[in-house]
C-alpha cells in the first residue's frame, strides 16, 4: 500500500498537517510490511482556503487542482492522508487526479476530523 497526502501548492508555504499526519500513518503501518510513503499527487492550482468558501464554490475551487504522479510498479492500492472533510471534494479531486494515473488502483481516504 502507497500511502500519500493532500500537497500544497508549490507557492505555499505553511506547515502541511496532510503531510505529517501521512508520515504517522506511516510509521503506525509500517510494521504490517510493504507499506510507502508517497508524493503521488500534485497541486497544479492554487486555491482559496476551502473553510471560507460555501458549498458550491468549494467543489468548484478544487476541481483539476490536483496531479496524479506516475511511479513504477503501479501501486494497486493507495491511501490518501487529509486533515479535515467538510465536503469531501479535496479528497474527490485528489482520488480523481490518481484514478487517471492508475485506473486499477483502489483508493482509500483517511481524515483526522470531519
Amino acid at each position: 500500500m502507497h500511502v500519500t497526502y493532500i500537497p500544497q501548492h508549490p507557492s505555499e508555504r505553511r506547515l502541511n498537517l496532510s503531510l505529517e499526519l501521512s508520515r504517522a500513518v506511516h510509521r503506525a503501518l509500517k510494521p504490517l510490511n510493504r507499506v510507502i510513503l508517497s508524493s503521488l499527487l500534485l497541486k497544479n492550482k492554487l486555491t482559496e482556503k476551502q473553510a471560507v468558501l460555501p458549498l458550491p464554490k468549494r467543489l468548484k475551487n478544487v476541481r483539476g487542482a490536483f496531479r496524479g504522479v506516475a511511479i513504477y510498479p503501479p501501486p494497486s492500492h493507495i491511501l490518501i492522508v487529509d486533515d479535515v472533510v467538510t465536503t469531501g471534494a479535496t479528497l474527490n479531486s485528489a482520488s480523481r487526479a490518481l484514478k487517471e494515473i492508475y485506473p486499477s488502483a483502489r483508493i482509500i481516504c483517511l481524515a483526522l476530523a470531519y
